[in-house]
């Protein structure tokens, strides 16, 4: 995950930070995964990214950053990006202006909400996405670099288009599932959780039951379809986040991609 070793620290010290950050009304952005053991970087990363606020940089904010280059980290929700709805509507994207206010959750644990949103209606390459989900403004950037991973994809494998995504949500005011007391970046409308993808002659890619381990041959074509979308959007940074079912089985049935301002490869098995 990169070639940088940023001082170390104690998953300890992240907690007590989140506890503090929750105590101001703010939990903290991003989903930290306490998976030391399988992503000690990860861990040691996001100390890196408490020592500064995000850039107001649209290159930086736009593109995830590479962990040896992380430009710094917001407690609650991200910040907008300076005309965003332009990059977008030059981008190709068909979408609406939204809103999703920013609110404590009912326990007063968790600010929730993003001071940017939109809801995504279709792609610059002619994807629609289920519902015209609401997703921040840099979501939305995101997935319109995605579209062109999964089109080529789709093409190699299939020799199809894709021209529908379904998923299973993008916003929820929520902890983590699997580590409570951790925020999750759906609070903000900054993740959606893909379920399937739909090419042109009616042919269903479904994530449950495909992906596998990430790593282990395969002649499906399913499975090499998404395997390579998952990788490819990863590596070639559509997403700061990507995480499959080779993750854990609460991501069995779903490919989870977020802007969160960290970076966890999640698209194989890890011992």
């Amino acid at each position: 995950m990169g070639e940088a070793t940023p001082p170390r620290t104690s998953l300890l010290s992240l907690t007590r930070a989140n506890e503090r950050a929750k105590a101001w009304g703010k939990g903290v952005r991003g989903e930290i995964f306490a998976r030391s053991r399988a992503y000690p970087l990860a861990v040691l990363h996001a100390l890196v990214l408490l020592l500064a606020s995000w850039t107001s940089d649209l290159a930086t904010i736009a593109r995830p950053p590479a962990p040896d280059d992380v430009s710094g980290w917001s407690l609650g929700p991200p910040r907008e990006i300076p005309e965003c709805e332009r990059w977008l509507a030059e981008a190709g994207v068909t979408f609406t202006v939204a809103s999703i206010p920013l609110h404590e959750n009912r326990a007063r644990t968790l600010t929730c909400g993003a001071p940017q949103v939109v809801r995504y209606k279709k792609g610059p390459t002619g994807i629609r996405i289920k519902g015209s989900p609401p997703v921040t403004c840099a979501l939305a950037l995101a997935l319109s670099r995605f579209e062109p991973i999964v089109q080529e994809e789709a093409q190699r494998v299939f020799g199809e288009k894709v021209v529908r995504i379904e998923h299973i949500g993008t916003y929820n005011c929520r902890e983590m599932a699997d580590y409570p007391g951790w925020v999750s970046e759906h609070s903000y409308a900054n993740g959606i959780d893909i379920r399937r993808f739909v090419l042109e002659n009616g042919r269903v890619v479904d994530v449950l039951g495909h992906y596998g381990d990430g790593a282990s041959a395969t002649t499906d074509a399913d499975t090499r379809f998404l395997r390579a979308v998952a990788t490819r959007a990863f590596t070639e940074n559509a997403f700061s986040v990507v995480l499959t079912p080779a993750f854990d089985r609460l991501h069995r049935n779903h490919l989870h991609l977020d802007m969160a301002p960290y970076r966890v490869d999640g698209t194989r098995a890890t011992e």
